[in-house]
């Protein structure tokens, strides 16, 4: 449970509805100025809780482990691009940043002093946007950090790689918590927020906070345990860790709230800068890789088309005479497999017969009906030559040998 004590439960059950439907709200509202109707159809275009709770997600999983999450909103990808999938995703935690950072305004400015439970109730509305925002920042599926790693990459091969992963994705996240993930990666990033902001931590009931080592489950307590920890100040005169609601003396409010918006815009520019060097690099690498592949295998035909002829010479010193048909060339080079190029997208070499010594050198006598090898078709003259055409070559060239055949 979250709490034996009704008010403190009362009010982290609304923090928890509002800040998911505000996270929730922002993917839906980014995605319809893209032109994507489908969220406003379903009835997801609002701030109403209700629209976005999850029965168990939202209800049942935080009443029992203080841990939970609202119904995705529903977003059809195929009517945006890759830069508008990449802020739709973002939208979500930076909706809940933005309102952890007016909460935190509003605490240092307002005269709250004489109402203890409203501070604690805007410093616990700020905990909450602040975890759900860092920790859905996380590239593991199906946090929207994977969402907008995956709308940065640009290499076919590790879109499917990463979607293959994907499959995974929950299980992956199961063991991040597991292995103390949440401890490592969100609670030093809230804990440098805090102590940035000087805020005071909320208290999670009347009564003194529970031990440290009692709550390692990730519910909401052992988080706030953990959080006490990292960046607990002694109240003047004390040697404990418990919150106080003063207001800090020094004055340095304003600045450290743009010191703090400075900070995070840093680490968004960095992750960003991060993505893009990634996946350039990766599109570079897997770029030079199939160029390699598609190399190899142009080099491939050509040595099929070779061997072809050099059999082709021997068959006309016999005979003298070329093959009357595809059969019959197939059946003196010993070999089907010369005949069909490599690449996946090849196909059967065509064999013009009828060919004698008195045509042009020039005249095609075997080529590839399909342009494979960077739009361009190998092609086998009379001469022996090996040229690689253009489409718009082929036909010229297959219509000066039909024109040859003519004569």
């Amino acid at each position: 449970m979250l709490s034996n004590n009704p008010v403190f439960f009362i009010s982290t059950l609304a923090i928890f509805l509002i800040s998911l439907s505000v996270h929730e709200f922002a993917h839906a509202w980014v995605a319809y100025r893209f032109g994507d109707q489908t969220a406003k159809s379903m009835g997801r275009l609002t701030l109403n809780p209700i629209a976005h709770i999850d029965l168990f997600g939202t209800i049942i999983l935080p009443l029992l482990v203080g841990f939970g999450w609202a119904k995705p909103v529903p977003v059809d990808f195929r009517v945006l691009n890759r830069r508008q999938v990449f802020l739709v995703a973002a939208a979500g935690p930076l909706s809940n940043i933005l309102l952890a950072v007016i909460l935190a305004i509003a605490f240092h400015i307002l005269p709250l002093q004489a109402v203890p439970v409203l501070q604690n109730f805007i410093l616990l509305a700020i905990l909450f946007n602040l975890v759900l925002a860092i920790f859905n920042l996380i590239p593991i599926p199906p946090l929207d950090g994977s969402r907008m790693v995956f709308a940065r990459l640009k290499s076919p091969r590790v879109i499917n790689m990463y979607r293959n992963i994907s499959r995974f994705g929950i299980f992956i996240l199961i063991a991040f918590l597991w292995l103390g993930g949440f401890s490592i990666v969100v609670m030093p990033l809230v804990g440098l927020f805090y102590s940035l902001l000087r805020l005071p931590l909320p208290a999670l009931t009347i009564e003194q906070a529970e031990p440290e080592n009692e709550n390692r489950t990730g519910n909401v307590k052992g988080v706030m345990a953990m959080l006490k920890k990292r960046i607990s100040t002694p109240v003047a005169g004390h040697n404990k860790s418990f919150p106080s609601y003063r207001k800090q003396s020094s004055g340095g409010t304003i600045i450290n709230i743009i010191v703090a918006l400075i900070f995070f815009g840093l680490i968004a520019f960095a992750v960003l800068w991060v993505l893009k060097s990634t996946g350039d690099m990766s599109r570079q690498y897997f770029q030079g890789m199939s160029d390699s592949k598609s190399k190899a295998t142009d080099l491939k035909c050509q040595m099929n088309m070779h061997a072809i002829w050099q059999s082709l010479q021997t068959y006309i010193i016999s005979n003298n005479s070329f093959p009357e048909s595809t059969d019959e060339l197939v059946d003196w080079c010993g070999s089907t497999r010369l005949f069909q190029c490599p690449d996946p997208n090849g196909q059967k070499y065509i064999y013009i017969p009828g060919q004698n010594g008195n045509m042009p050198e020039q005249n095609i006598l075997l080529y590839e009906p399909q342009a494979v090898h960077d739009g361009h078709s190998n092609v086998l003259r009379l001469s022996g030559q090996i040229d690689a055409l253009t489409p718009e070559e082929l036909k010229a060239a297959l219509m000066m040998t039909m024109t040859s055949f003519k004569r």
